[in-house]
């Protein structure tokens, strides 16, 4: 009886060492052999088979709980051997862009000349990484023709980890209306409205601008930018202190401004995105303020910028509609400015848009001359996938005199 008894329990200490030795779900070799031994001692009578099973089975619960344990953190916090470490700021590096092509006829009265040409229209290249878990840098390149521009360059700060407040720090778009910070390679037509090619020279600006966006409304902008030709995230509310000239002055020799004096351009906006019905259609709806002094190179003197801004955006679920209504002065001068866009998903990649364009007021940095154009523009974008887009565009352009600078062309929009 002694003899059974100790044989009993040295085999299952046995079975229980070589379970904490080898968890894994495969029999090691260890095992197979102990497994071997207990059947021997159940031919031999030492063990009934029931007895058998017990060992093997109290064996391989102890070889489940030690594989457990061996996952879990020691008591020390250290953590377990899978853990992956934290990521380098390299590792976060994403490179991506878009290049737009296009032929276009384009008879120009006031010259007199005609553009028969084939062009690339823009070329970019967009840089992100993440150097902190608060910090977000983007560098954004233009390649032109003569030679490469900067367009963005700025850092956004957050106050803590996923919070809903930043701080960008640099160059970027301007946070005003739908538009003026849409991104290029998103919008529908081939060039920005009247008022925001007047107001805002090159559509950025160098500065300080915070940004409060609550979390759900993050998600709206998300996909908004993703899926529905938004703008993004430029913030359920901004608030900023900007240089104010802009980025690109078309009337001086050098095309390129810096800050011309000391004083700084306050601007505001505030939007709020819905989801709206069964589709999730995203739409939003904002205001916006713009306000400062600058100097105009044409007109050799300085004027007041003083500009409010509506906008709203429904996304094509079939039907959809952009607009947007600016007033204020500029240049000297009393300007308005507003256009709509009607939208239309005529086939899952096919969408028509049509839209009206008005502009009276003078050019800021233009000098004295007024400035008024109407435009109306009918189009088509066809979607072949979420990287590239055939646009055909067909504009009817009259200035204050009636001359005609039609144009009409065909744009091929890669993106990578």
């Amino acid at each position: 009886m002694t003899r059974r008894w100790l044989a009993r329990t040295g085999v299952a200490l046995l079975l229980a060492s070589a379970a904490w030795a080898e968890p894994a779900p495969a029999p090691s070799p260890d095992r197979v052999y102990i497994d071997a031994v207990v059947d021997g001692l159940v031919q031999a009578g030492a063990l009934t088979r029931q007895q058998a099973d017990d060992i093997k089975a109290n064996a391989s619960k102890a070889a489940g709980e030690a594989a457990r344990a061996a996952a879990q953190p020691s008591s020390a916090g250290r953590p377990s051997p899978a853990a992956k470490p934290k990521a380098s700021w390299y590792d976060t590096l994403k490179v991506g862009g878009y290049l737009q092509s296009r032929w276009q006829y384009h008879p120009d009265a006031a010259s007199g000349t005609t553009s028969n040409e084939f062009l690339v229209r823009r070329a970019r290249t967009k840089f992100d990484f993440e150097p902190t878990d608060r910090m977000l840098a983007e560098i954004e390149a233009e390649w032109g023709q003569e030679k490469p521009t900067v367009k963005n360059a700025f850092l956004d700060y957050y106050l803590t980890p996923g919070s809903p407040w930043r701080v960008r720090f640099g160059q970027a778009k301007v946070p005003f209306g739908f538009e003026t910070p849409q991104s290029t390679g998103a919008m529908l037509p081939f060039e920005l409205s009247w008022l925001s090619q007047r107001e805002f020279p090159g559509g950025y600006d160098t500065g300080l601008v915070v940004f409060y966006t609550r979390k759900a409304d993050r998600a709206l902008f998300d996909q908004g930018r993703k899926t529905d030709y938004g703008p993004g995230d430029y913030g359920t509310l901004a608030l900023g202190l900007l240089n104010g000239q802009g980025t690109v002055d078309p009337f001086s020799a050098a095309g390129k401004t810096g800050e011309l004096n000391s004083n700084k351009h306050f601007v505001a906006r505030v939007t709020k995105p819905f989801a709206l019905g069964a589709r999730k259609q995203y739409a939003e709806l904002g205001a916006s303020y713009f306000n400062g002094r600058y100097s105009s190179t044409k007109a050799g003197a300085q004027f007041n910028d003083n500009v409010v801004g509506l906008h709203g955006y429904l996304s094509p679920h079939p039907l959809g509609l952009q607009a947007e209504y600016y007033a204020g002065e500029t240049e000297g001068a009393a300007l308005r400015g507003w256009y709509a866009m009607g939208l239309w998903r005529a086939t899952p990649h096919g969408l028509l848009f049509s839209r009206y364009d008005s502009y009276s007021g003078r050019s800021k940095g233009g000098g004295s001359g007024p400035f008024g154009r109407h435009r109306t523009g009918l189009g088509y974008a066809h979607q072949f996938d979420d990287k590239t887009r055939l646009t055909a565009e067909y504009d009817i352009e009259r200035d204050p005199n009636d001359a005609k600078n039609d144009l009409f062309g065909v744009q091929l929009t890669l993106g990578y």
